[in-house]
């Protein structure tokens, strides 16, 4: 018996070979098989299996068909849905982000001037930053470096106002733990002696306690260049902030 190309055994073909089986079974057969078969309706029992054989054979190809119109339809469905979908995402998306970029203009308009406030006496070219920066030693430090410190600090600390913009806010919380610790550093190690200008580390450590004089300058040195870099911070979040109110 044949196949087609998808190898299942054909309608046809199967019609074709059970009328062949009741053809040779009603031409051969003897006489009283025969008269049974028809008596018994025989015959109409094997053309009644035939017709069920071809309607299984018909649903079966009906079903594939209409799944296949299902999946190409709500396959199209869900790939319009998709697009959709992702069309309105990037919408959402796009005016997110001019809302954050909105905030974040007025943060750090707002954030300017507060910050230029915050650093008087500490601007990059002030004497204050300059002798910082240039001509600490720690062996005399000037009574009126340790005061604009200690002013400064307090000042900052009575200052309710806060920043908005996150870099700000960073650069700033640096440089304020950095002269806290610096302030420290100078209250544990730096005393006045008999020039009431400056202070110092007590010269005399450095033979009676040896390693805790040259601890003194390593730590007293550390905090200061830690201070130091986090006023450099500010200075470059500053010039930021202005070029960009420039720009707009």
């Amino acid at each position: 018996m044949s196949k087609d190309h998808s190898g299942s055994v054909s309608t046809a073909e199967i019609i074709g070979t059970v009328a062949s089986l009741i053809t040779i079974a009603l031409t051969f057969a003897p006489g009283p098989i025969q008269d049974f078969m028809l008596k018994h309706s025989l015959v109409g029992w094997l053309l009644f299996a035939v017709a069920i054989l071809a309607s299984s054979k018909y649903i079966a190809i009906r079903t594939r068909s209409i799944k296949k119109n299902l999946e190409t339809d709500w396959g199209g469905k869900v790939e319009t849905l998709s697009s959709h979908w992702h069309k309105q995402e990037a919408t959402l998306t796009e005016r997110w982000n001019a809302k954050i970029d909105a905030i974040s203009r007025q943060d750090w308009i707002l954030d300017l001037p507060l910050l230029s406030d915050r650093m008087t006496h500490w601007e990059l070219e002030s004497s204050t930053y300059i002798y910082l920066s240039e001509n600490v030693t720690h062996t005399q430090l000037p009574m009126q470096l340790v005061k604009e410190l200690e002013d400064s600090i307090a000042s900052w600390n009575r200052d309710s106002r806060e920043f908005a913009n996150p870099v700000v806010i960073s650069a700033w919380e640096q440089l304020e733990k950095s002269a806290n610790a610096y302030e420290r550093k100078i209250d544990e190690f730096m005393w006045q002696k008999g020039n009431k200008e400056y202070l110092e580390v007590p010269r005399e450590w450095n033979f009676e306690d040896n390693p805790r004089y040259r601890k003194a300058f390593v730590e007293l040195a550390d905090c200061r260049n830690s201070f130091i870099r986090s006023l450099g911070g500010v200075h470059k979040v500053q010039h930021s902030l202005s070029s960009k109110l420039l720009r707009e």
